[in-house]
């Protein structure tokens, strides 16, 4: 269904996803509990956080993705910004039903786990899922209406602080249109990396919204005949003889050619610790939850700050060194970033032109464990 102006796209929850939202009639707040922290965004949809419940500690922990390949780690910056999502979603759920609780961090390097969170009063009544509006967070791969996001909308959102952690609204055209080149080159430097493309490659999905991990091609905005090229291009031989003929400059043009457009653009912006990428994890689900139950889209970024970290890591393509190391000068001026601040993610915002499907999710006992012994 597409909209035709920003008033018949301001959904308010339930939203009317082509996918369906998981029901269940389970009264046990673990369960409850593993379905908020599931319902967090990770890269390409890979879920590689499992979930444990031992009557009164939840249990974040890393578990390499299945059918997707491997690419960020345990300790990896992506990796540690889903653990705040799902970090931030299992405090927002206690917090509904105002139970005291307490986060203990144990090991951000491997997630063996991540973090205990006690519960310290027991738990009575019933738990039932989608109780609160992060079940219909959301990414919408498409085009936006022009229409301004409301100023009561960038006031709330631009006032959200997690830690060191904060937002930067960007709704001033030569700042938001500045701010597109960088991430154009930097996205033209991740088609020419073959790791990149070999993650994406094995991510992507071709199963007409029925994937229930990996980046399902229904939830993205293609162009005529997208679907068949990207078919085309999964073997890195036949992109890296494409990228000859400046294929790569072509695919980053239509990779940020909305970004260019959208009448706003939320960046997450803070320091660059582990404990302090969570703390960016959980600002940036909570922003993206209060956004999408404003009506608005959201799509998210990652491909300029994943660039700068792979630039400190030594594994830009040679050819493109030159061209990010220009972007990591640029960017600090641009974003007003202090000393010590990075870019955590970008958002791309506005009203949708049409309906989406929600990513589905791996069945949740492949990810989740209850249990009465001791958890990690």
């Amino acid at each position: 269904m597409r909209c035709a102006s920003a008033a018949d796209c301001q959904f308010k929850p339930p939203f009317h996803f082509a996918g369906e939202i998981v029901q269940t009639s389970s009264t046990d707040l673990g369960y409850t509990l593993a379905l908020a922290a599931q319902a967090a965004p990770t890269a390409d949809n890979s879920q590689p956080l499992r979930f444990a419940w031992n009557g009164r500690t939840f249990v974040i922990a890393y578990h390499a993705a299945q059918g997707v390949k491997t690419l960020f780690g345990p300790s990896g910056h992506a990796t540690l910004l889903a653990v705040g999502a799902a970090l931030e979603n299992v405090a927002a759920t206690l917090e509904i039903w105002h139970l005291p609780y307490r986060i203990e961090a144990i090991d951000l390097e491997q997630g063996k786990p991540y973090f205990h969170i006690h519960v310290e009063a027991s738990p009575s009544g019933h738990f039932q899922p989608n109780l609160s509006d992060f079940n219909q967070r959301h990414t919408n791969r498409f085009p936006y209406l022009q229409a301004p996001i409301p100023s009561e909308v960038v006031k709330e959102i631009s006032g959200l602080r997690e830690g060191s952690s904060r937002l930067l609204v960007l709704t001033e055209k030569p700042r938001r249109h500045a701010l597109a080149k960088l991430f154009r080159q930097a996205s033209e430097a991740r088609f020419l990396t073959r790791e990149l493309h070999e993650w994406l490659v094995s991510s992507l999905r071709f199963e007409d919204g029925n994937a229930q991990e990996g980046l399902d091609a229904a939830t993205l905005h293609l162009p005529p005949g997208g679907r068949l090229f990207m078919r085309s291009i999964r073997d890195w031989r036949r992109m890296a003889f494409l990228n000859h003929f400046g294929a790569y400059k072509l695919m980053a043009m239509v990779d940020s050619r909305l970004c260019q457009g959208a009448p706003a653009l939320v960046c997450i912006l803070g320091s660059q610790g582990h404990l302090e990428i969570v703390e960016a994890g959980r600002l940036m689900e909570r922003a993206w939850v209060a956004l999408n139950a404003a009506g608005l889209a959201v799509h998210p970024y990652y491909s300029l700050n994943d660039q700068l970290n792979r630039l400190a890591l030594g594994t830009v393509p040679k050819a493109m060194v030159a061209q990010v190391s220009r972007i990591g000068l640029e960017l600090p001026t641009l974003l007003d970033l202090s000393e010590g601040e990075i870019l955590h993610m970008m958002f791309r915002v506005g009203f949708p032109t049409r309906h989406c499907m929600r990513s589905r999710r791996l069945p949740l006992e492949q990810a989740y464990t209850a249990s009465k012994e001791t958890l990690w």
